[in-house]
């Protein structure tokens, strides 16, 4: 996998396409990690960010990327979709945002340049920014089990004398895409309409043949006026709401964004949400999506930790999980940021093996219909590189790290909960699950193959070392799996295997690389145990970088960071204070 750097450390592509690689670290912290105290205020964290950053928060329904933060405007947002096998991502008019706040006093504009930013939680944000004795706050809060989310704006009066206040949204629907990796415009017709059965409020469908897919802003106590022909290529609304705000007193409007398949569905999920925050108010709505998120985080008392820690829970419970729109579906994903050059795809190793430990240690519950997911609808392909969420291949080609992912995340599923019953019911998909891996074995080397290597990309040598400890872990675990199904004898043998494993690992993806002095664990390996040429350390696929024409030897050195050697001691391979592992890392 080719990652692209970003100088943004936890809201850019990288933090929001690999939101949970670090959680699988954070995830075997856990037990270090003192609870979190309920009686404490919500934590609030402050954030430095530039003029070209975005923030990211969401539900399991309803993300929300691209949240601007040079004036909070929401850039697009989207929502899973089964039939789509992807990402529905709506976007507004002409690169401009779905919907943009604003804010007028005494009728002249009250904009935001870089306000204070903060983070509820580690999850929700909300801006902050004082012009002029009027001091103006934002904040997008998507509450969970919600089919939406919604914008909190106020202005509040510190001036010696009132002031005519307004503030409200422009909201457009330049364009709907389909996300898997690249977006994909659809082609359909755009409209705005009154929302159905719910007042005040606007509905912007997609149709057809018929309505595919619709959302709706509900503007209680603010007034709207359409600014386009009810259909047109770039519907848009405006919606304001005015008060004249004594000293010390604060104008507060709330902007309800919700979604569906059709009209109906897409305002009452608005609706559900307006009735809420007219019961509760929206002060209660952001504690509650804070007191969620705090229970599905932790604490080890450094705040640049903690910030950087919980943030990625909360990236790989809402960003690499979500449900459909259509089928309610539980499905994990790469990401669901469309800044992820591979978004919205179903990938066995970021789900299972880095997404998952992060799920068991943070919501078991959770976890277990996660895995419930990777032994169901994506059972037929596992191994295969990636697929669409429905489990139809996506991009074909054998990794034998993505067919170990789903034992590992069973293994642990079960060593945390002992749940036997949940074995039971998957009895089938594990026997499919050793016979995928088994079908890779070689009695020759001992070693289990893989047609692409943890890059995803070909790799000329069959044998991968951190894969085949992967697979050593992987039979491991079966052991422990079959003994808790009173299948002795087949846990006697998945353990003998795991033993020989790890004897031919060390017996054929050990030699003196290049220029070397000392033997090292290679990253790949032919299986020949022979001390021939070995492969340039430029290289990981078994290709001269330099010349560019095949090696042919029987050795790979270099790191594949996905699933590199330096994991092996975590995984229980080998000690980190093993010689060989010492001259592996120096």
């Amino acid at each position: 996998m080719k990652f692209i750097p970003e100088k943004s450390p936890f809201i850019s592509r990288v933090a929001l396409a690999r939101s949970f690689i670090l959680v699988i670290l954070f995830g075997c912290m856990a037990v270090l990690l003192t609870a979190q105290n309920n009686t404490e205020p919500y934590k609030r964290s402050p954030l430095t960010l530039s003029s070209d950053d975005v923030l990211a928060t969401g539900n399991e329904w309803m993300s929300l990327p691209e949240i601007r933060a040079v004036d909070g405007a929401l850039m697009d947002f989207n929502l899973l979709s089964m039939s789509h096998r992807g990402l529905l991502q709506v976007n507004g008019a002409a690169a401009e945002p779905v919907i943009a706040p604003y804010f007028t006093v005494d009728g002249k504009p009250l904009i935001l340049k870089n306000p204070q930013w903060q983070l509820i939680e580690y999850w929700t944000p909300i801006a902050t920014q004082t012009t002029d004795g009027i001091e103006a706050t934002l904040t997008w809060c998507a509450p969970p089990g919600s089919h939406g989310a919604f914008l909190r704006l106020t202005v509040t009066n510190h001036r010696t004398k009132a002031a005519d206040a307004a503030l409200g949204i422009h909201a457009s629907f330049g364009s709907l895409m389909r996300v898997t990796y690249v977006p994909v415009e659809l082609s359909g017709t755009r409209s705005i309409a009154a929302a159905a059965w719910v007042s005040p409020g606007s509905t912007f469908s997609y149709s057809t043949n018929d309505t595919e897919f619709a959302w709706s802003i509900i503007h209680p106590g603010s007034t709207s006026e359409m600014i386009s022909p009810p259909i047109t290529p770039s519907p848009s609304l405006i919606t304001t709401r005015k008060a004249t705000i004594a000293p010390g007193e604060t104008l507060e409007a709330n902007f309800i964004l919700g979604a569906g398949i059709e009209e109906f569905s897409s305002s009452h999920a608005a609706r559900a949400l307006m009735e809420l925050l007219d019961r509760d108010g929206a002060t209660a709505l952001i504690n509650q999506t804070a007191e969620w998120c705090r229970r599905r985080t932790r604490k080890v008392n450094d705040p640049a930790v903690d910030l950087l820690m919980n943030r990625n829970y909360l990236f790989t419970r809402l960003y690499a999980w979500g449900r459909t729109i259509d089928t309610e579906q539980l499905v994990g994903i790469t990401s669901r940021s469309p800044r992820y050059y591979v978004s919205a795809a179903y990938w066995d190793r970021d789900a299972m093996l880095w997404s998952f430990p992060a799920l068991l240690d943070t919501d078991p519950d959770f976890a277990r219909e996660a895995l419930d997911y990777a032994l169901t609808i994506q059972l037929r392909n596992t191994g295969t590189h990636s697929r669409f969420i429905d489990g139809i291949v996506l991009e074909d080609g054998f990794q034998l790290d993505e067919a170990a992912a789903p034992v590992l995340a069973l293994g642990s599923y079960l060593r945390r909960t002992n749940d036997v019953e949940f074995l039971r019911e998957h009895k089938k998909a594990i026997e499919f699950l050793r016979k995928r891996l088994m079908g890779r074995f070689d009695a020759t080397s001992g070693l289990f193959s893989s047609m692409q290597d943890p890059q995803d990309e070909f790799q000329r040598l069959s044998f991968i070392t951190v894969d085949n400890a992967l697979v050593w872990h992987a039979l491991n675990d079966f052991s422990e799996i079959d003994a808790k199904l009173v299948d002795v004898g087949t846990s006697a043998e998945m353990k003998r295997r795991a033993t020989d494993l790890h004897a031919a690992i060390l017996a054929h993806a050990v030699a003196v690389p290049p220029g070397g002095k000392e033997k090292i664990l290679s990253s790949a390996t032919s299986g020949r145990s022979d001390t021939g040429a070995v492969n340039s350390m430029l290289g990981g696929n078994g290709h001269d970088e330099e010349s560019g024409e095949a090696a042919g030897q029987n050795y790979v050195f270099t790191e594949m960071p996905p699933d590199g050697l330096m994991k092996l001691p975590s995984l229980g391979f080998i000690s980190e204070d093993d010689p060989l592992f010492i001259h592996t890392y120096e």
